[in-house]
């Protein structure tokens, strides 16, 4: 019986899934601790942390940019990339309005670049 539940878990938890990052904005409390995967176009990538290296870049999905945290170093500086990981708020120590909203990659893919085909490289 367990075994007929795991198909129907992946699959509202697959409903669940954002978008994009415009929707993951507009929705953000929906998404709030849940794992999640998205794809956009990574930029300003720099390394962060003391003890533990970190990695801090924006995703950007031509709307809507967000802040990715990983822990491991990309495979890739910018360009087209999937993140799947656990969409948080990121509360700062400072000042309350400086909290926002990220991603914790847990996996970050780097894609190959495509080229429209309607340009016949062009």
């Amino acid at each position: 019986m367990s075994a007929a539940l795991i198909p129907l878990a992946s699959l509202l938890l697959a409903q669940a899934a954002p978008g994009s990052l415009s929707e993951l904005h507009r929705n953000a409390d929906r998404f709030y601790a849940q794992s999640i995967i998205v794809s956009g176009t990574m930029s300003n990538v720099r390394e962060s942390g003391w003890r533990r290296p970190l990695y801090i870049f924006d995703l950007s999905d031509g709307t809507q940019t967000m802040r990715v945290i990983a822990y491991g170093k990309p495979t890739c500086r910018s360009g087209a990339v999937r993140v799947e990981g656990i969409f948080q708020q990121v509360k700062e120590r400072v000042s309350r309005s400086d909290d926002y909203d990220a991603i914790t990659a847990r996996s970050v893919v780097c894609l190959p670049d495509v080229k429209d085909p309607g340009l016949n490289g062009k």
